[in-house]
């Protein structure tokens, strides 16, 4: 992965690829005929309805009906089962844009304390892990405009890349209730809790004084006290910007989900394995124009599920000149 960054705090991270050598089984049920199918942008079979011997872990879907995707999403196959999906309301016509659901659960993260059929971990299960992770409110906030991201990735939150540091700061103190937290050589930090259902931090980065990054934060919240939940991770808020950014951007440029510690992708364990810093999950989807948006899991002092707006010609700047911002040199 080309960057690591950090958000108010340096996060540690453990990378070791797991190989993923076993297989499982896609079914797919579709209303619409004339279908064409590719999985992972690998064209199938006309109207294929199984794909068997597919490679544990998380898949890109892609469904076309005259020339429209009526589904594309990320499909979790697990060892030995079969994952099936069923593509319901297909209207057929071209133009028109059907949604697929699929039948069972595909978040990216899933949890699970005791699956059934599934050996605990080689370390054991943590019992200090709760078996319930807090929900959060439904809308998450990473920047969208009218309810839409920007296609060209050329800012968020109304900043666009170039902008001087005193101009951002305007730009979001000036939206009632966000909150000027610190800032540094190069970067400005904000909790942001302005017409917002919940708070979460934002970070702006700057490369001689213009604007080239925007990282957004979000921790598990008990919403009753108004308090981080240290212990917790917000799966809801990464399910959830996934499917934004899924929705907004399509198939990823890259995904990497990697299981240390006798983890393994899609064992009901996820959750477990990111607190114990036995998980890396980071996806990044690379627009045309080199601009890119990344959404990852960050160790902190809480679990941050970060989202990373970037700028590619002056992240490209940053990294042949080895700039440094908040303690991470690009």
């Amino acid at each position: 992965m080309k960057k690591l960054a950090t958000i108010l705090l340096l996060m540690v991270l453990s990378l070791s690829l797991f190989s993923q050598t076993k297989t499982g089984t896609l079914k797919i049920f579709s209303e619409a005929n004339g279908t064409v199918t590719y999985l992972d942008e690998v064209k199938q079979d006309d109207n294929v309805k199984i794909i068997n011997n597919i490679p544990v872990g998380s898949h890109y879907l892609k469904v076309m009906s005259n020339g429209t995707a009526i589904y594309s999403e990320l499909v979790e196959i697990k060892l030995g089962q079969v994952t099936t999906v069923l593509i319901k309301g297909v209207s057929n016509k071209i133009g028109e844009n059907p949604v697929g659901k699929p039948v069972e659960n595909t978040g990216v993260v899933t949890y699970n304390p005791n699956p059934s059929n599934i050996e605990p971990p080689i370390n054991g299960t943590d019992r200090s892990v709760p078996s319930v992770e807090p929900e959060s409110v439904p809308f998450v906030n990473i920047g969208q405009e009218n309810g839409k991201l920007s296609l060209d990735v050329d800012g968020a939150f109304g900043l666009t890349w170039g902008m001087k540091k005193v101009d951002t700061y305007k730009l979001l103190i000036g939206n009632v209730g966000n909150k000027w937290q610190s800032h540094g050589k190069g970067f400005s930090t904000y909790i942001m809790d302005g017409n917002t259902e919940k708070p979460f931090l934002l970070e702006t980065r700057f490369i001689d004084d213009k604007l080239f990054e925007i990282i957004i934060g979000y921790v598990a919240i008990d919403l009753v006290q108004q308090k981080v939940d240290k212990l917790s991770v917000p799966v809801s808020d990464y399910n959830e910007i996934n499917k934004i950014l899924l929705s907004t951007y399509g198939q990823p440029t890259t995904i990497q989900r990697d299981f240390t510690g006798g983890y393994k992708d899609g064992d009901g364990h996820e959750v477990e394995a990111i607190k114990k810093h036995q998980a890396t999950l980071v996806t990044t989807w690379v627009r045309p124009n080199g601009n890119d948006v990344t959404l990852r899991i960050m160790y902190t002092k809480a679990m941050v599920v970060a989202v990373m707006f970037e700028n590619g010609a002056m992240l490209k700047e940053a990294h042949d000149r080895k700039l440094k911002v908040n303690s991470y040199q690009y």
